[in-house]
This record gives C-alpha cells, sequence and structure tokens, in this order.
C-alpha cells in the first residue's frame, strides 16, 4: 500500500519524480548491515531529507545523522534529539469517519454506484 501510495504520488504531476524522490524497500531494520547500507543508498543521492517509518532504524540513523550534519533524519515513533534527528507519530483517530466522507464525495462527484470502503478499524 505505501508503494502504491509513493507511486501515485510521483505521477500525480506535482513536481515530485524520480530525480527528487527516492525510496528504499525491503529494507530491514533487525538486519544492520542491510538497514546501514540502505540509509547509504539512499544517503548517496545527496538528499536533505530522509523519512524513516520505523524507530527501528534509529541506530543506524544515529550514526549516519552525526556523519551528515546537513541532512534532516525524519523517524517514526523516534526521539527527536536537537540537531538533526525529528521523531513523528501518526494520529489515526476519526479515520473511518474522514474516510467514509472521502467516499461519500467521490461517489457523489463520480456518480459511481459501485464503490466500496474496506477498514479494519471499525
Amino acid at each position: 500500500a505505501t508503494m502504491t501510495a509513493l507511486n501515485e504520488l510521483m505521477s500525480a504531476g506535482y513536481g515530485i519524480n524520480d530525480e527528487k524522490f527516492r525510496y528504499a524497500e525491503n529494507a530491514d531494520p533487525a538486519d544492520a548491515d542491510a538497514a546501514a547500507a540502505a540509509i547509504q543508498s539512499l544517503l548517496n543521492f545527496e538528499c536533505n531529507l530522509l523519512i524513516a517509518d520505523n524507530a527501528e532504524f534509529i541506530d543506524d540513523i544515529q550514526k549516519k545523522a552525526a556523519e551528515n550534519q546537513t541532512v534532516k533524519f525524519l523517524v517514526f515513533g523516534a526521539e527527536n534529539d536537537g540537531k538533526n534527528i525529528y521523531g513523528y507519530n501518526a494520529n489515526i483517530t476519526g479515520v473511518d469517519y474522514l474516510a467514509g466522507i472521502v467516499a461519500g464525495v467521490v461517489t457523489l462527484l463520480t456518480g459511481a454506484d459501485d464503490f466500496v470502503f474496506l477498514t479494519n478499524f471499525l
């Protein structure tokens, strides 16, 4: 689902493309060598922002952040370090309600009569 969303974002015409946006798939934070290699591969593109979706990457990110002071690292579930590592969290309260509103609006705007909605948060 994440890769689909990222691919749709890059194809939407907002100027986000392969030249400006890179991602690493299937990076395993439990495998320290693989995690470090994935982080380094992204840093090799001379990025200024690296977003990690798992706090388990924090050990490798802390090492790379110390070596790359000009890069900002956003890490899900991590604590801010006051330098270049920033934590973020997601609040999904109300997601079902908002998704239902979106489903209704899309149905009205498109005239769709075969729109479905699936959730596991009920």
